[in-house]
């Protein structure tokens, strides 16, 4: 059985833009990595992450959601894939929704990387919303344009703030209300409590 039909086998049908990353070996190339924000998990590892209760799954893990990666090394990165295949940002007992589908999620995470950051990281961001522009491409071509259009926007001063930023925080506010809708601004949703991950 391949990789992707395991990971169907537990999940349902993977969003397309998602099976054609993993044949393409997105998830194990460095350049799609966002530092810490975006460590992306090899199928392999998402395997192992979805059943394994110290990453607070529980024995058999929460039905329909595919661990994607790991963001700061606290949380879960995850696709919701049985309640639309939007993607939460999954903490122990709670996940807050970060946007609609896998192709959202990079948006997403472009946009808020190029809305703070040290100022001599200024070229690494501009690389790094570039490489994801190009998983857009394919699927969402404004999307892409629109993120290789801002990556040439001039490093702005963020007001009262120690970093800088090319698209100010109120302006990803606005792109994610418009682009992904307003609950996946600061949408939570409970999982755990609902959900028997007892193994019983």
């Amino acid at each position: 059985m391949s990789t992707i039909a395991e990971i169907e086998k537990r999940v349902g049908a993977l969003p397309a833009a998602y099976r054609r990353w993993i044949e393409e070996g997105v998830p194990e190339d460095p350049r799609f990595h966002v530092g810490e924000f975006l460590e992306w998990f090899p199928p392999t590892m998402g395997m192992e992450a979805h059943t394994r209760s110290d990453v607070g799954w529980g024995e058999r893990g929460v039905e329909g959601l595919w661990p994607l990666g790991s963001c700061n090394q606290a949380a879960l990165w995850c696709l919701d894939n049985q309640r639309g295949q939007r993607v939460i940002l999954f903490e122990g007992a709670k996940a807050e929704l970060y946007a609609p589908t896998v192709e959202g999620w990079l948006l997403r995470i472009a946009l808020d990387l190029a809305s703070g950051f040290d100022e001599d990281e200024a070229e690494s961001v501009r690389g790094t919303m570039l490489n994801l522009s190009s998983l857009l491409e394919r699927t969402q071509r404004a999307w892409a344009t629109r993120l290789r259009t801002l990556a040439r926007e001039p490093v702005l001063a963020v007001e009262g703030k120690s970093y800088v930023a090319l698209v100010p925080p109120e302006r990803v506010e606005r792109v994610v209300e418009a682009e992904l809708g307003s609950n996946y601004l600061d949408g939570e949703v409970e999982y755990l409590a609902a959900v028997d991950t007892s193994g019983g």
